[in-house]
């Protein structure tokens, strides 16, 4: 297995075993965020900041976690 593979293996049973529970909301704007990846307009600070502002705390917390790790698996 290469290990590009492996390491987006990782990643998927990382946020497996965190079960995260995502509101419609949420949903929403992982789909927003995920298309801003093939054209980022604002650096990833920026986008998560504007998230934050958006979301309740913990739910702001918990999406954070994911964009990182999307923007991670983005990089392998």
């Amino acid at each position: 297995m290469d290990d590009n593979k492996r390491k987006q293996d990782l990643i998927n049973k990382m946020l497996e075993a965190k079960r995260i529970e995502i509101t419609n909301n949420q949903r929403n704007v992982i789909f927003k965020i995920t298309n801003l990846f093939s054209k980022p307009k604002k650096p990833l600070e920026e986008r998560i900041t504007a998230l934050k502002k958006s979301l309740e705390k913990k739910d702001a917390e918990e999406l954070e976690y994911m964009i990182l790790q999307k923007e991670g698996s983005l990089l392998l």
